[in-house]
């Protein structure tokens, strides 16, 4: 029997139907931990109760590996440095970024942003003009904040976002302000299909 819910990086939400799924005493519980930090005490209820934990998509903090039986995922870092890479190759070294990233608390957004910076270091031409988080990763956040980094900075090069539905929003704004679509490179991740259709 397959249980599943989604809290749509609703922390507290997540961490409640955690705790009601060591309560109905589940076999295995899979989890993508929206803050890494405040899923620690939930992951020991559960190794408390004997229910195994496996990571998806984000781990929890340093030093809380023993908590999990296990992570399936990438190494956002490296995922972070290649999109970075293939921008700055694009812009041909020089021009303005907007970094939209996600939601701060989970392995996933600071490990791109580690990755991210890690390049940006040794690009001197390029400028970070608007780096941000959003509250969530959807298109309605990608929007609020691309409005905000070009009222800010109306010549932005490029929008560098932690995933297509946030890139999305870019879009969206760059075509409600009637800006040159090929003049500004927008990079998102994931591999929406919502995003495959804008290609």
């Amino acid at each position: 029997e397959l249980t599943v819910t989604d809290a749509a990086y609703d922390i507290p939400k997540q961490i409640s139907q955690i705790e009601d799924m060591i309560v109905k005493g589940l076999d295995l519980i899979i989890a993508a931990p929206g803050d890494r930090e405040a899923f620690v005490a939930v992951y020991e209820k559960a190794k408390e109760a004997k229910i195994p934990m496996l990571s998806t998509g984000n781990n929890l903090s340093d030093g809380n590996s023993a908590l999990e039986v296990g992570f399936v995922g990438a190494d956002w870092e490296v995922e972070g440095r290649k999109q970075t890479e293939w921008m700055v190759e694009k812009l041909n070294g020089a021009g303005k970024i907007a970094r939209i990233g996600g939601v701060g608390a989970t392995q996933y957004v600071q490990k791109r942003n580690a990755g991210f910076e890690s390049v940006m270091a040794n690009a001197k031409s390029l400028k970070v003009v608007f780096n941000q988080e959003a509250n969530g990763f959807n298109q309605e956040e990608g929007l609020r904040l691309a409005q905000d980094a070009l009222t800010k900075n109306p010549d932005i090069t490029a929008f560098w976002c932690d995933s297509d539905a946030l890139a999305l929003g870019a879009v969206q704004a760059i075509n409600e302000r009637g800006l040159d679509h090929s003049k500004i490179l927008v990079l998102g991740s994931d591999g929406e299909p919502i995003a495959f259709d804008q290609i």
